[in-house]
């Protein structure tokens, strides 16, 4: 029901135009992002676990403003998404919340994945194994194993993979050089 907190917020044009400006910020902070990201492609001196598929051009950024009750913003790219076959670098702003940068893969891609050796040091990260990709509520740590719990699990009993890593609003300045830090962490092959 509208009272006059409610009423006084919807009337403030001040409200829209810093929801309007903190969008753009994000949107800037996340093709910053693409960026970092491309450029370790095009260098070439990594081997990196990248799909063909995926292409150069990064997709449209996704919005929305009712994940949970929050807006959010994400990135997908690089990224190849069919009905059987997914494969998803994607960095996700939930705003009020936290943001998170996630490997996603089901079929052919978790098939061939290897999880970089590296990768089981970094306690921050964390993986869930699911029918579902898009199961995802990193909200419900239970279902999260750290990288050493799920190497000693049946890694073939699920249809896909999510490797996510969370991070606090207060780091979100550091967005590209996370990006880029996780990208190569996460996709770097053996």
């Amino acid at each position: 029901m509208l009272d006059n907190k409610l009423l006084s917020y919807i009337s403030d044009p001040e409200n829209f135009e810093l929801k309007q400006a903190t969008d753009e910020a994000v949107a800037q902070l996340l093709h910053d992002c693409r960026q970092e990201l491309m450029a370790v492609i095009k260098d070439g001196s990594l081997s990196l676990q990248i799909p063909k598929e995926t292409g150069a051009i990064p997709r449209k950024l996704n919005k929305g403003n009712n994940h949970k009750g929050y807006p959010f913003m994400l990135s997908d790219f690089p990224c190849v998404f069919s009905k059987a076959h997914t494969f998803s670098f994607r960095i996700m702003v939930w705003y009020g919340q936290y943001f998170s940068i996630s490997l996603l893969l089901s079929g052919r891609f978790k098939a061939s994945y290897k999880v970089p050796e590296q990768l089981y040091e970094q306690v921050a990260y964390q993986i869930k194994q699911s029918n579902s990709l898009w199961e995802n509520d990193i909200e419900k740590e239970a279902l999260y194993l750290n990288l050493n719990q799920w190497r000693s699990i049946n890694q073939e009993s699920s249809q896909s993979l999510q490797i996510i890593r969370k991070f606090r609003m207060a780091h979100l300045f550091d967005l590209p050089d996370l990006a880029k830090n996780c990208f190569v962490h996460l996709l770097q092959s053996q």
